[in-house]
């Protein structure tokens, strides 16, 4: 059967189930091998027993695989439940505790089981026996190899592990310091271990995470500053692209592997060249693809839309790439989005250099993931004076946009959509209150399905910039009543940006009511969100910066639970405007 030769005569840990918080539903797949798997059941569920065990997992791998037989160690007997007699040993499945799970199959490809429950949002204390006890980490952000385990008790004194190849054991230094759970997974642990304890101890497993982590400087620009960050968020790998002014802007990226841990160099994407500008970065995701957009007045002086791309996660990438017409207007501030191999710009153009504020939405679209590119459509009228698009999101062939556009007297929040591909638009709607005399900028828009999200800045309560929000549940055809997210306190608050996770939106914006440090205009960043697709949101808003000097220009993404956001920071500067770009997330390392 196994070989126990390294843990004869184990006793068995015991579980207090009194200090268990069951907040969240989950799920995780387990991948199986072909015969002895050395596993944990990763989330609370309704399993109590090893046959109900057996048969949960024979739901999913069934009819060409099958448990067999399921084994744990009790207070230094092994006890099997078999499946040929399912009565026999039925043994009571306890948290946090690992049990062998026998894996039979007929066919070459191993299978995977789905554990469906709830995420454990606290600690299972564990009373651990002198000897050897047979665990396992439901849930944990601190705990990733033996020597992480081994620090948590000074009684703890050697760790082994089961796997395809064989026993692994950590004895003190000696030994190789194995992997235990995977450290960026956000969800739960599904493996088992066998930890030495030197005598009767207890002891609970950390699993709650800090709510968000500490602020991470992304960037080190001296006297030149970092401006104007966006992020984006693929599987595991995070992307941020800035501008960076060193008497000639340039954009830049960077990029973590690992949910935000450990970064890579920053890499120069723009060239310029000489005095010439490059600004105004968007940067969009899918799959391995990465695109970049951004604003560059390398002809002439006159700025124009640029395009870059990466197709292997942002390790190499490709040439710079013209997107907007090469004439006298200047086409600025480029919004992007992506949707399987369709990649979608839009930016304002200058029509009529002679009119002042000819700003006019433009778009342009690609079918085969930025290799080429449609010409460029002009989308609203010349000389009505749109203002910058604020930003696209797009769901298969349905296509959003969201701009300030001057009309009835002051700017609003206008909407635009195509439910083709970009092959026909229907007419623009209003997402701001029109003709109450106050002026309304549009700044962000999320999408998940047929739920749009939106926020912008309105000046409505007296004159005071305010965050407000709106969403359709309907494709864009109706949008609900507008909300005000952040406080009616006499206090700017502006630049919100918004992303969605399943039912959860997430808003963050800069609010000049702490005053903070030496400069009256000082501002930081602060946080709003929704559970329940925008329906309702926190009472208040939680303050996400405490730092000298400014905050301002945050970027958000989201995705599997994480919430990642970027902004650009005065608070290492020698005046309020020596900007460096920050990160930080949710939950925290």
């Amino acid at each position: 059967m196994i070989s126990l030769v390294l843990l004869a005569a184990i006793p068995i840990s015991s579980s207090d189930q009194s200090d268990k918080q069951i907040p969240l539903a989950s799920g995780i797949d387990v991948d199986l091998n072909f015969g002895w798997n050395l596993i944990t059941i990763p989330l609370n569920t309704s399993i109590t027993t090893a046959s109900q065990w057996a048969a949960t997992i024979n739901a999913d791998i069934q009819p060409q695989n099958n448990v067999s037989e399921i084994v744990r160690l009790t207070r230094g007997l092994w006890v099997s439940w078999i499946a040929e007699i399912p009565t026999l040993n039925d043994f009571t499945l306890l948290d946090a505790e690992a049990c062998f799970v026998n894996i039979n199959g007929s066919t070459n490809t191993e299978p995977t089981w789905h554990c469906a429950g709830e995420r454990y949002n606290s600690s299972i204390p564990l009373n651990l026996c002198k000897g050897w006890n047979q665990i396992g980490i439901p849930y944990s952000y601190s705990i990733y190899d033996a020597d992480d385990l081994l620090s948590q008790n000074d009684n703890f004194t050697m760790l082994a592990n089961w796997s395809t190849s064989g026993w692994e054991l950590r004895d003190g230094a000696a030994g190789k310091n194995f992997d235990l759970v995977g450290r960026y997974d956000n969800t739960a642990n599904p493996n088992g271990f066998f930890v030495y304890s030197g005598k009767a101890t207890s002891w609970k497993p950390p699993s709650e995470p800090p709510e968000w982590s500490e602020d991470l400087r992304l960037t080190n620009s001296g006297i030149f500053p970092a401006m104007y960050p966006d992020i984006a968020v693929n599987e595991n790998v995070i992307h941020v692209v800035w501008e960076n002014s060193s008497g000639n802007d340039e954009i830049f990226y960077r990029r973590s592997a690992d949910l935000g841990y450990t970064w890579k160099n920053e890499i120069q994407i723009s060239h310029s060249g000489g005095s010439e500008l490059a600004t105004c970065p968007s940067i969009a995701v899918n799959g391995s693809n990465v695109y970049i957009t951004w604003e560059d007045s390398r002809n002439s002086g006159k700025p124009e839309i640029y395009f870059k791309k990466s197709s292997d996660y942002g390790q190499t990438w490709s040439e710079d790439k013209l997107l907007s017409q090469k004439d006298s207007q200047w086409s600025c501030k480029p919004s992007i989005a992506a949707w399987e191999d369709n990649v979608y710009v839009v930016w304002y153009n200058d029509t009529d250099p002679s009119v002042d504020t000819s700003y006019e939405v433009t778009y342009c679209n690609s079918s085969d993931c930025g290799e080429t590119w449609w010409p460029e459509q002009q989308l609203t009228p010349s000389n009505s004076k749109s203002s910058l698009p604020a930003g696209i999101a797009v769901n298969d062939t349905n296509i959003h946009i969201i701009f300030s556009d001057y009309y009835g007297g002051r700017f609003e929040t206008r909407y635009l959509r195509s439910i083709d591909g970009g092959v026909s638009w229907d007419p623009l709607k209003n997402i701001s209150k029109v003709n109450d005399g106050w002026n309304s900028d549009a700044y962000g828009i999320a999408i998940n399905n047929s739920h749009l999200h939106v926020v912008w800045r309105n000046e409505q309560d007296e004159g005071i910039l305010e965050v407000y929000y709106k969403k359709s549940d309907d494709n864009g055809d109706t949008w609900g009543e507008e909300k005000r997210l952040s406080p009616k306190d006499n206090e700017v608050s502006e630049q919100p940006a918004i992303s969605i996770d399943g039912d959860y939106v997430h808003v963050i914006y800069r609010d000049e009511r702490d005053h903070c440090g030496t400069y009256s205009s000082s501002d930081e960043i602060y946080y709003n969100s929704s559970t329940d697709g925008g329906n309702t949101w926190q009472i208040s808003s939680d303050r996400l910066t405490v730092a000298e000097n400014m905050s301002r220009i945050p970027s958000i993404t989201t995705r599997d639970g994480y919430v990642h956001i970027v902004w650009m920071d005065a608070r290492n500067g020698g005046t309020a405007t020596d900007y460096e770009i920050y990160y930080k997330r949710s939950p925290g390392f």
